[in-house]
Protein backbone atom coordinates (compact mmCIF):
# COMPACT_ATOMS: atom_id res chain seq x y z
CA UNK A 1 0.00 0.00 0.00
CA UNK A 2 1.45 3.37 -1.03
CA UNK A 3 1.95 6.24 1.39
CA UNK A 4 -0.59 8.32 -0.53
CA UNK A 5 -3.25 5.61 -0.14
CA UNK A 6 -2.50 5.36 3.57
CA UNK A 7 -2.84 9.11 3.92
CA UNK A 8 -6.16 9.11 2.05
CA UNK A 9 -7.56 6.32 4.20
CA UNK A 10 -6.37 8.13 7.31
CA UNK A 11 -8.28 11.28 6.32
CA UNK A 12 -11.42 9.27 5.63
CA UNK A 13 -11.09 7.45 8.94
CA UNK A 14 -10.83 10.79 10.75
CA UNK A 15 -13.97 12.06 9.03
CA UNK A 16 -15.92 8.91 9.86
CA UNK A 17 -14.72 9.03 13.46
CA UNK A 18 -15.82 12.66 13.68
CA UNK A 19 -19.28 11.79 12.39
CA UNK A 20 -19.63 8.88 14.82
CA UNK A 21 -18.51 11.02 17.75
CA UNK A 22 -20.96 13.75 16.70
CA UNK A 23 -23.82 11.26 16.60
CA UNK A 24 -22.84 9.86 19.99
CA UNK A 25 -22.77 13.34 21.47
CA UNK A 26 -26.15 13.97 19.89
CA UNK A 27 -27.50 10.79 21.45
CA UNK A 28 -26.01 11.38 24.89
CA UNK A 29 -26.42 15.16 25.22
CA UNK A 30 -28.96 16.54 22.77
CA UNK A 31 -31.52 13.74 23.10
CA UNK A 32 -32.07 14.25 26.87
CA UNK A 33 -32.49 17.98 26.27
CA UNK A 34 -34.90 17.32 23.44
CA UNK A 35 -36.90 14.98 25.63
CA UNK A 36 -37.00 17.63 28.33
CA UNK A 37 -38.21 20.14 25.75
CA UNK A 38 -41.01 17.80 24.69
CA UNK A 39 -42.01 17.35 28.30
CA UNK A 40 -42.23 21.10 28.86
CA UNK A 41 -44.16 21.72 25.68
CA UNK A 42 -46.23 18.51 25.77
CA UNK A 43 -49.82 18.15 24.80
CA UNK A 44 -50.86 18.11 28.49
CA UNK A 45 -49.92 21.78 28.66
CA UNK A 46 -50.76 22.73 25.12
CA UNK A 47 -54.30 21.23 25.13
CA UNK A 48 -55.87 23.50 27.78
CA UNK A 49 -54.09 26.55 26.32
CA UNK A 50 -55.53 25.88 22.86
CA UNK A 51 -58.94 25.17 24.39
CA UNK A 52 -58.88 28.63 25.98
CA UNK A 53 -57.94 30.24 22.66
CA UNK A 54 -60.75 28.41 20.86
CA UNK A 55 -63.25 29.42 23.59
CA UNK A 56 -62.42 33.10 23.14
CA UNK A 57 -62.88 32.88 19.36
CA UNK A 58 -66.03 30.74 19.72
CA UNK A 59 -67.64 33.41 21.89
CA UNK A 60 -67.28 35.94 19.06
CA UNK A 61 -68.17 33.57 16.22
CA UNK A 62 -71.68 33.28 14.78
CA UNK A 63 -71.22 29.61 13.83
CA UNK A 64 -68.83 26.71 14.43
CA UNK A 65 -67.59 26.73 10.85
CA UNK A 66 -66.05 30.18 11.34
CA UNK A 67 -63.43 28.52 13.56
CA UNK A 68 -62.06 26.42 10.67
CA UNK A 69 -59.30 28.96 9.70
CA UNK A 70 -58.21 29.18 13.31
CA UNK A 71 -58.00 25.39 13.64
CA UNK A 72 -56.07 25.10 10.36
CA UNK A 73 -53.67 27.76 11.53
CA UNK A 74 -53.08 26.04 14.88
CA UNK A 75 -52.79 22.64 13.15
CA UNK A 76 -50.08 23.95 10.81
CA UNK A 77 -48.25 25.73 13.59
CA UNK A 78 -48.07 22.81 16.01
CA UNK A 79 -48.19 19.94 13.46
CA UNK A 80 -51.30 18.44 15.04
CA UNK A 81 -54.84 17.34 14.10
CA UNK A 82 -57.63 19.29 15.90
CA UNK A 83 -61.26 18.27 16.42
CA UNK A 84 -63.92 20.56 17.97
CA UNK A 85 -67.18 19.10 19.31
CA UNK A 86 -70.29 20.65 20.90
CA UNK A 87 -71.62 19.96 24.39
CA UNK A 88 -73.30 16.80 23.12
CA UNK A 89 -70.09 15.33 21.78
CA UNK A 90 -71.03 15.86 18.14
CA UNK A 91 -68.18 16.87 15.83
CA UNK A 92 -68.71 20.41 14.54
CA UNK A 93 -65.45 21.36 12.88
CA UNK A 94 -61.94 19.94 12.37
CA UNK A 95 -58.63 21.03 10.85
CA UNK A 96 -58.00 20.02 7.26
CA UNK A 97 -54.76 18.07 7.75
CA UNK A 98 -53.96 15.32 8.22
CA UNK A 99 -57.28 14.02 6.91
CA UNK A 100 -56.76 10.32 7.76
CA UNK A 101 -56.95 10.91 11.54
CA UNK A 102 -60.23 10.30 13.29
CA UNK A 103 -61.45 11.57 16.69
CA UNK A 104 -61.23 9.35 19.76
CA UNK A 105 -64.78 9.30 21.10
CA UNK A 106 -63.91 7.75 24.47
CA UNK A 107 -61.68 10.73 25.32
CA UNK A 108 -64.36 13.17 24.14
CA UNK A 109 -66.85 11.56 26.53
CA UNK A 110 -64.43 11.99 29.42
CA UNK A 111 -63.85 15.63 28.53
CA UNK A 112 -67.61 16.24 28.53
CA UNK A 113 -67.47 15.21 32.20
CA UNK A 114 -65.11 18.12 32.82
CA UNK A 115 -61.89 16.09 32.78
CA UNK A 116 -58.78 16.43 30.63
CA UNK A 117 -58.37 13.06 28.92
CA UNK A 118 -55.15 11.76 27.45
CA UNK A 119 -54.33 8.55 25.60
CA UNK A 120 -52.11 7.00 22.95
CA UNK A 121 -53.34 5.47 19.72
CA UNK A 122 -51.82 3.65 16.75
CA UNK A 123 -52.44 5.22 13.34
CA UNK A 124 -53.11 3.33 10.15
CA UNK A 125 -49.43 3.53 9.11
CA UNK A 126 -48.33 1.97 12.39
CA UNK A 127 -47.06 5.25 13.84
CA UNK A 128 -48.04 6.00 17.43
CA UNK A 129 -49.86 9.25 18.27
CA UNK A 130 -50.60 11.13 21.49
CA UNK A 131 -54.20 12.31 22.12
CA UNK A 132 -55.26 15.08 24.54
CA UNK A 133 -58.88 16.15 24.91
CA UNK A 134 -59.83 19.25 26.93
CA UNK A 135 -63.26 20.66 27.84
CA UNK A 136 -64.09 24.09 26.36
CA UNK A 137 -65.74 26.59 28.72
CA UNK A 138 -67.35 29.94 28.04
CA UNK A 139 -68.15 31.82 31.24
CA UNK A 140 -67.78 28.62 33.25
CA UNK A 141 -70.29 26.85 31.03
CA UNK A 142 -69.23 23.70 29.16
CA UNK A 143 -69.86 24.32 25.47
CA UNK A 144 -67.84 21.51 23.92
CA UNK A 145 -64.45 19.73 23.70
CA UNK A 146 -61.17 20.31 21.88
CA UNK A 147 -59.24 17.17 20.89
CA UNK A 148 -55.66 17.33 19.66
CA UNK A 149 -53.84 14.39 18.05
CA UNK A 150 -50.10 14.51 17.47
CA UNK A 151 -47.65 11.86 16.23
CA UNK A 152 -45.34 10.80 19.05
CA UNK A 153 -42.12 12.84 18.96
CA UNK A 154 -39.82 10.18 20.46
CA UNK A 155 -36.17 9.50 19.87
CA UNK A 156 -36.23 5.76 19.55
CA UNK A 157 -32.85 5.86 17.77
CA UNK A 158 -30.26 8.30 16.86
CA UNK A 159 -31.28 8.19 13.19
CA UNK A 160 -34.74 9.47 14.13
CA UNK A 161 -33.32 12.82 15.15
CA UNK A 162 -33.82 15.63 12.60
CA UNK A 163 -30.13 16.56 12.65
CA UNK A 164 -28.98 13.09 11.64
CA UNK A 165 -29.64 13.44 7.92
CA UNK A 166 -27.79 16.76 7.57
CA UNK A 167 -24.90 15.30 9.51
CA UNK A 168 -24.67 12.31 7.21
CA UNK A 169 -24.99 14.47 4.11
CA UNK A 170 -22.31 16.82 5.44
CA UNK A 171 -20.08 13.85 6.23
CA UNK A 172 -20.39 12.51 2.68
CA UNK A 173 -19.62 15.93 1.21
CA UNK A 174 -16.64 16.28 3.56
CA UNK A 175 -15.41 12.85 2.51
CA UNK A 176 -15.43 13.81 -1.18
CA UNK A 177 -13.79 17.14 -0.48
CA UNK A 178 -11.15 15.39 1.60
CA UNK A 179 -10.27 13.18 -1.38
CA UNK A 180 -9.34 16.26 -3.41
CA UNK A 181 -7.54 17.78 -0.42
CA UNK A 182 -5.64 14.55 0.25
CA UNK A 183 -4.54 14.38 -3.37
CA UNK A 184 -2.83 17.76 -3.23
CA UNK A 185 -1.52 17.35 0.33
CA UNK A 186 -0.23 13.83 -0.28
CA UNK A 187 1.48 14.99 -3.45
CA UNK A 188 3.39 17.59 -1.46
CA UNK A 189 4.35 14.89 1.06
CA UNK A 190 5.08 11.97 -1.24
CA UNK A 191 6.98 13.87 -3.94
CA UNK A 192 10.03 14.51 -1.70
CA UNK A 193 9.82 10.92 -0.47
CA UNK A 194 9.85 9.66 -4.07
CA UNK A 195 12.89 11.84 -4.77
CA UNK A 196 14.61 10.42 -1.67
CA UNK A 197 13.83 6.90 -2.93
CA UNK A 198 15.38 7.68 -6.32
CA UNK A 199 18.36 9.22 -4.53
CA UNK A 200 18.86 6.03 -2.49
CA UNK A 201 18.65 3.91 -5.66
CA UNK A 202 21.36 6.03 -7.27
CA UNK A 203 23.46 5.62 -4.13
CA UNK A 204 23.13 1.84 -4.46
CA UNK A 205 24.66 2.10 -7.94
CA UNK A 206 27.58 4.18 -6.72
CA UNK A 207 26.25 7.55 -7.91
CA UNK A 208 26.63 9.98 -5.00
CA UNK A 209 25.98 13.16 -6.99
CA UNK A 210 22.19 12.94 -6.49
CA UNK A 211 20.50 15.59 -4.34
CA UNK A 212 16.95 16.12 -3.06
CA UNK A 213 15.26 19.47 -3.74
CA UNK A 214 14.40 21.18 -0.44
CA UNK A 215 11.03 22.93 -0.87
CA UNK A 216 9.93 23.25 2.78
CA UNK A 217 11.28 23.78 6.27
CA UNK A 218 9.22 21.06 7.97
CA UNK A 219 10.36 17.58 9.05
CA UNK A 220 10.59 16.39 5.43
CA UNK A 221 12.69 19.43 4.58
CA UNK A 222 15.01 18.66 7.50
CA UNK A 223 15.24 15.02 6.38
CA UNK A 224 16.07 16.11 2.84
CA UNK A 225 18.76 18.43 4.22
CA UNK A 226 20.28 15.57 6.26
CA UNK A 227 20.23 13.26 3.23
CA UNK A 228 21.91 15.92 1.10
CA UNK A 229 24.61 16.32 3.74
CA UNK A 230 25.04 12.54 3.84
CA UNK A 231 25.30 12.49 0.03
CA UNK A 232 27.94 15.22 0.19
CA UNK A 233 29.98 13.22 2.71
CA UNK A 234 29.59 10.00 0.70
CA UNK A 235 30.71 11.81 -2.42
CA UNK A 236 33.74 13.18 -0.57
CA UNK A 237 34.49 9.73 0.88
CA UNK A 238 34.29 8.17 -2.56
CA UNK A 239 36.63 10.83 -3.89
CA UNK A 240 39.06 10.17 -1.03
CA UNK A 241 38.84 6.42 -1.68
CA UNK A 242 39.72 6.88 -5.33
CA UNK A 243 42.53 9.27 -4.43
CA UNK A 244 43.78 6.79 -1.83
CA UNK A 245 43.91 3.95 -4.35
CA UNK A 246 45.69 6.20 -6.83
CA UNK A 247 48.16 7.38 -4.19
CA UNK A 248 48.86 3.87 -2.93
CA UNK A 249 49.43 2.69 -6.49
CA UNK A 250 51.78 5.60 -7.12
CA UNK A 251 53.68 5.14 -3.83
CA UNK A 252 54.16 1.41 -4.40
CA UNK A 253 54.98 1.66 -8.08
CA UNK A 254 58.28 3.55 -7.59
CA UNK A 255 59.97 1.23 -5.03
CA UNK A 256 58.65 -1.90 -6.77
CA UNK A 257 59.96 -0.68 -10.11
CA UNK A 258 63.35 0.03 -8.51
CA UNK A 259 63.48 -3.42 -6.89
CA UNK A 260 62.38 -5.05 -10.13
CA UNK A 261 65.08 -3.23 -12.12
CA UNK A 262 67.91 -4.23 -9.77
CA UNK A 263 66.73 -7.85 -9.55
CA UNK A 264 66.52 -8.16 -13.34
CA UNK A 265 70.00 -6.61 -13.66
CA UNK A 266 71.39 -9.06 -11.12
CA UNK A 267 69.73 -12.02 -12.84
CA UNK A 268 70.99 -10.95 -16.27
CA UNK A 269 74.53 -10.40 -14.94
CA UNK A 270 74.56 -6.80 -16.19
CA UNK A 271 75.88 -5.32 -12.94
CA UNK A 272 79.60 -5.66 -12.18
CA UNK A 273 80.53 -7.94 -9.29
CA UNK A 274 81.74 -5.02 -7.15
CA UNK A 275 78.27 -3.35 -7.32
CA UNK A 276 76.24 -6.43 -6.38
CA UNK A 277 76.44 -5.80 -2.64
CA UNK A 278 75.50 -2.14 -3.10
CA UNK A 279 72.55 -3.17 -5.28
CA UNK A 280 71.34 -5.63 -2.68
CA UNK A 281 71.48 -2.89 -0.04
CA UNK A 282 69.39 -0.62 -2.27
CA UNK A 283 66.87 -3.42 -2.82
CA UNK A 284 66.66 -4.00 0.93
CA UNK A 285 66.19 -0.25 1.53
CA UNK A 286 63.35 -0.07 -0.98
CA UNK A 287 61.70 -3.18 0.49
CA UNK A 288 61.86 -1.64 3.98
CA UNK A 289 60.43 1.61 2.62
CA UNK A 290 57.58 -0.29 1.00
CA UNK A 291 57.02 -2.28 4.18
CA UNK A 292 56.89 0.96 6.20
CA UNK A 293 54.37 2.45 3.77
CA UNK A 294 52.13 -0.61 3.92
CA UNK A 295 52.33 -0.68 7.71
CA UNK A 296 51.43 3.01 7.89
CA UNK A 297 48.43 2.49 5.61
CA UNK A 298 47.24 -0.47 7.67
CA UNK A 299 47.74 1.43 10.93
CA UNK A 300 45.79 4.45 9.67
CA UNK A 301 42.95 2.26 8.40
CA UNK A 302 42.73 0.42 11.71
CA UNK A 303 42.79 3.70 13.65
CA UNK A 304 39.99 5.15 11.53
CA UNK A 305 37.95 1.95 11.94
CA UNK A 306 38.52 1.91 15.71
CA UNK A 307 40.18 -1.50 15.45
CA UNK A 308 43.21 -0.41 17.47
CA UNK A 309 42.41 -0.24 21.17
CA UNK A 310 44.21 2.40 23.17
CA UNK A 311 45.64 1.23 26.48
CA UNK A 312 44.85 4.18 28.71
CA UNK A 313 46.88 4.23 31.91
CA UNK A 314 48.79 6.86 33.89
CA UNK A 315 52.30 7.65 32.61
CA UNK A 316 54.96 10.28 33.21
CA UNK A 317 54.76 12.68 30.26
CA UNK A 318 58.12 14.32 31.05
CA UNK A 319 59.92 10.96 31.06
CA UNK A 320 58.33 10.10 27.70
CA UNK A 321 59.41 13.44 26.22
CA UNK A 322 63.00 12.89 27.40
CA UNK A 323 63.05 9.38 25.93
CA UNK A 324 61.81 10.57 22.54
CA UNK A 325 64.34 13.45 22.59
CA UNK A 326 67.19 11.00 23.26
CA UNK A 327 65.93 8.64 20.53
CA UNK A 328 65.90 11.31 17.82
CA UNK A 329 68.88 13.38 18.93
CA UNK A 330 71.31 11.69 16.50
CA UNK A 331 69.31 12.47 13.28
CA UNK A 332 69.04 16.10 14.43
CA UNK A 333 72.79 16.28 15.04
CA UNK A 334 73.53 14.83 11.58
CA UNK A 335 71.48 17.52 9.89
CA UNK A 336 72.70 20.29 12.17
CA UNK A 337 69.33 21.16 13.68
CA UNK A 338 69.10 21.92 17.41
CA UNK A 339 66.60 19.81 19.39
CA UNK A 340 65.67 21.48 22.65
CA UNK A 341 63.47 20.19 25.48
CA UNK A 342 61.53 22.50 27.80
CA UNK A 343 59.69 20.90 30.73
CA UNK A 344 57.68 22.61 33.46
CA UNK A 345 58.72 21.95 37.05
CA UNK A 346 56.84 19.35 39.07
CA UNK A 347 55.16 16.04 38.43
CA UNK A 348 53.27 15.65 35.14
CA UNK A 349 51.38 12.35 35.10
CA UNK A 350 48.73 12.07 32.39
CA UNK A 351 46.18 9.48 31.26
CA UNK A 352 46.72 7.90 27.87
CA UNK A 353 48.49 5.34 25.74
CA UNK A 354 52.17 6.14 26.24
CA UNK A 355 53.32 4.20 23.14
CA UNK A 356 50.85 6.00 20.86
CA UNK A 357 51.66 9.43 22.31
CA UNK A 358 55.35 8.65 21.78
CA UNK A 359 54.53 7.82 18.15
CA UNK A 360 52.80 11.20 17.76
CA UNK A 361 55.85 13.02 19.18
CA UNK A 362 58.12 11.18 16.77
CA UNK A 363 55.86 12.16 13.84
CA UNK A 364 55.87 15.83 14.84
CA UNK A 365 59.62 15.91 15.46
CA UNK A 366 60.35 14.07 12.21
CA UNK A 367 58.26 16.59 10.26
CA UNK A 368 59.94 19.51 12.01
CA UNK A 369 63.37 18.03 11.21
CA UNK A 370 62.43 17.53 7.55
CA UNK A 371 61.11 21.09 7.06
CA UNK A 372 63.76 22.92 9.14
CA UNK A 373 66.99 23.93 7.50
CA UNK A 374 70.49 23.42 8.95
CA UNK A 375 71.12 25.71 11.91
CA UNK A 376 67.44 25.84 12.84
CA UNK A 377 65.86 24.90 16.16
CA UNK A 378 63.06 22.53 17.17
CA UNK A 379 61.58 22.91 20.65
CA UNK A 380 59.67 20.12 22.41
CA UNK A 381 57.86 21.51 25.47
CA UNK A 382 55.44 20.18 28.10
CA UNK A 383 53.54 22.39 30.54
CA UNK A 384 50.33 22.37 32.59
CA UNK A 385 47.22 24.39 31.94
CA UNK A 386 44.21 23.74 34.16
CA UNK A 387 43.45 20.02 34.28
CA UNK A 388 45.49 19.34 31.15
CA UNK A 389 49.12 18.91 30.21
CA UNK A 390 49.89 20.63 26.90
CA UNK A 391 52.52 19.25 24.56
CA UNK A 392 53.92 21.35 21.73
CA UNK A 393 56.53 20.90 19.01
CA UNK A 394 57.69 24.24 17.63
CA UNK A 395 60.26 24.93 14.90
CA UNK A 396 61.58 27.89 12.96
CA UNK A 397 61.52 26.06 9.63
CA UNK A 398 59.99 27.04 6.30
CA UNK A 399 56.43 27.04 7.69
CA UNK A 400 53.13 26.12 6.01
CA UNK A 401 51.19 28.37 3.63
CA UNK A 402 47.54 29.26 4.47
CA UNK A 403 46.43 27.36 1.35
CA UNK A 404 48.10 24.13 2.48
CA UNK A 405 47.21 24.35 6.18
CA UNK A 406 43.66 22.87 5.91
CA UNK A 407 44.99 19.80 4.05
CA UNK A 408 48.04 18.80 6.09
CA UNK A 409 46.10 16.07 7.94
CA UNK A 410 44.78 14.49 4.72
CA UNK A 411 46.15 11.10 3.79
CA UNK A 412 49.05 11.19 1.33
CA UNK A 413 49.15 14.97 1.33
CA UNK A 414 52.72 16.24 1.12
CA UNK A 415 53.95 19.77 0.71
CA UNK A 416 56.20 20.24 -2.28
CA UNK A 417 57.97 23.09 -0.50
CA UNK A 418 60.79 21.18 1.17
CA UNK A 419 64.39 22.13 1.87
CA UNK A 420 66.90 21.00 -0.72
CA UNK A 421 68.24 17.50 -0.16
CA UNK A 422 65.24 16.29 1.87
CA UNK A 423 63.09 13.40 0.70
CA UNK A 424 59.31 13.57 0.71
CA UNK A 425 57.57 11.29 3.17
CA UNK A 426 54.55 9.10 2.48
CA UNK A 427 52.11 11.79 3.68
CA UNK A 428 50.52 9.55 6.30
CA UNK A 429 52.24 10.66 9.52
CA UNK A 430 50.04 13.63 10.40
CA UNK A 431 46.88 11.68 9.48
CA UNK A 432 47.94 8.94 11.92
CA UNK A 433 48.79 11.53 14.61
CA UNK A 434 45.37 13.15 14.20
CA UNK A 435 43.54 9.82 14.71
CA UNK A 436 45.61 8.98 17.81
CA UNK A 437 45.07 12.37 19.47
CA UNK A 438 41.33 12.36 18.69
CA UNK A 439 41.13 8.87 20.23
CA UNK A 440 42.47 10.54 23.41
CA UNK A 441 39.62 13.05 23.30
CA UNK A 442 41.77 15.98 22.20
CA UNK A 443 42.50 18.03 19.09
CA UNK A 444 45.72 19.09 17.38
CA UNK A 445 46.12 22.86 17.14
CA UNK A 446 48.43 24.16 14.39
CA UNK A 447 49.94 27.61 14.09
CA UNK A 448 52.15 28.33 11.11
CA UNK A 449 53.29 31.03 8.73
CA UNK A 450 55.59 30.81 5.69
CA UNK A 451 59.19 31.55 6.67
CA UNK A 452 58.44 31.65 10.40
CA UNK A 453 58.01 27.98 11.23
CA UNK A 454 55.19 25.86 12.69
CA UNK A 455 53.86 24.87 16.11
CA UNK A 456 51.81 21.70 16.74
CA UNK A 457 50.03 21.51 20.13
CA UNK A 458 47.72 18.98 21.80
CA UNK A 459 46.49 18.35 25.34
CA UNK A 460 46.23 15.30 27.60
CA UNK A 461 44.19 14.95 30.79
CA UNK A 462 46.24 15.06 33.98
CA UNK A 463 45.79 12.17 36.39
CA UNK A 464 43.50 13.10 39.26
CA UNK A 465 45.00 12.63 42.71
Amino acid sequence: MSYRTKLTLSFLAIILLTIILTLLIQRMVIEPQWTEFLAVYSLERRGPELASIVAQNLQRARSWIELRPLLDQLSSLYKVKIFLTDANGDLQVQSRFPEEMQPVQADIDKALQGEIASSEIVLSDGQKADVITSPVYIKNRLVGTLQIIQESASLSGVFAFPLTSPLLIGGVIAAFLSLFLVYFVSRQVTLPISEMKQMALRFSHGDFAARVRISSKDELGELAHVLNEMAQKLEETEKIRKELLANISHELRTPLATVQGYIEALMDGVLPEEKREESLKLILEEVKKTEGLVNSILELSRLEAGAIKMEFRPFDLKSLAKRIRDKLELPFQRKGVNLELQLEEGEMVVMGDADRIGEVLEIFLDNSLRYTERGGTVLLSCFKRGDEALVSVKDNGIGISPEELPRIFDRFYRSTKIPQGEKLGAGLGLAIAKEIIEAHGSKIQVESAPGKGSCFTFGLKLKKN
